[in-house]
């Protein structure tokens, strides 16, 4: 996914399966930042060095091939208020960064980056994850559909996998991103 900004600056984002959206400089390439999502940083642990790079290709003589885990595999989908629609993220405009972790787990992270990565590092706006008996994610959902911690969450009842492309718009009669 490209992200344009003013002064001809663009940036690539990505999902990966190492724990992180990344978003890279569309210049040079080299990486701006990686955003770990705070329900991940636990799992990280979990991620077997020895397990080769693409699923069937065979690890190297003496190396064995652990479980696969998986994190922020889904592509990223960006949300932007485009108010003069020149197609560039201006600092007075809305734009948000969303991500699913599909396999990796029930969660939405959604990013603002209404100002370029190079300006400052990844924003959590909010994120939005699944709870019940079957999918609880207690980091963030208590088993009722309360939220805990920093505010930013919201529980949605029997969100499964996020394999979805998630997607945002602007609705104009409330005059917000939904």
């Amino acid at each position: 996914l490209i992200l344009e900004y003013p002064s001809s600056e663009h940036f690539i984002a990505m999902g990966a399966n190492d724990g992180m959206l990344h978003v890279f400089d569309g210049d040079d390439g080299s990486e701006v930042y990686g955003f770990v999502p705070g329900q991940l940083v636990q799992r990280l642990k979990e991620m077997d060095p020895m397990e080769p790079i693409h699923s069937g290709t065979p690890a190297s003589k003496g190396q064995r091939v652990g479980r696969h885990v998986y994190y922020v595999d889904a592509p990223p989908a960006l949300a932007h208020k485009d108010v003069n629609r020149n197609g560039i993220i201006d600092s007075d405009e809305e734009a948000y960064l969303m991500v699913g972790f599909r396999r990796g787990g029930r969660c939405y992270i959604i990013l603002d980056v209404h100002e370029p990565p190079s300006n400052s590092g990844p924003v959590l706006h909010k994120r939005i994850c699944g709870y019940g008996p079957e999918n609880n994610d207690k980091d963030f959902c208590k088993s009722d559909g309360t939220p805990t911690g920093d505010g930013k969450t919201v529980c949605v009842e029997g969100l499964g996998q996020t394999w979805s492309t998630p997607a945002l718009g602007y609705n104009k009669s409330i005059n917000a991103m939904v």
